[in-house]
């Protein structure tokens, strides 16, 4: 008799991947949740800059989704606070601002991506990091 199902045992084993989206519009996180659905990850909202160093302090993230223009603390703050932490997690910025991407790079990021985006754009990124 199997006590837990096959699936579930794998997914203990390979780890669920965790991704920290930092994005302070509610539309914008509802839907980058929705577009990863599929993937076996789970994500975890920062409202945030401020927010997303305090999670990446105190979990084990694998991805950031990190927008730039958000209150509190802008994404390249953040993100420049999360490489002194940690130098290696990978960090790909979104923004509506398409010209930020040399920007976004020098601030840290691995990558960018710019909005609006869609689902396989998204996907297709996010997969190739995890």
């Amino acid at each position: 008799i199997k006590s837990e199902n096959e699936s579930d045992i794998k997914m203990i084993v390979m780890g669920k991947k965790k991704i920290l989206v930092a994005e302070d519009d509610n539309l914008n996180f509802q839907l980058i949740k929705h577009f990863l659905s599929k993937l076996n990850i789970e994500v975890i909202r920062a409202e945030n800059g401020k927010e997303a160093v305090d999670i990446f302090r105190s979990d084990n993230i694998d991805l950031i989704l990190m927008d730039i223009r958000m209150p509190v603390m802008d994404g390249y703050t953040a993100t420049q606070l999360i490489r002194e932490i940690s130098p290696e997690v990978k960090i790909i910025a979104q923004t509506a601002y398409s010209n930020d991407k040399s920007i976004a790079i020098s601030n840290g990021c691995n990558d960018f991506i710019s909005k609006p985006f869609s689902k396989n754009q998204l996907i297709s990124l996010v997969s190739s990091y995890l």
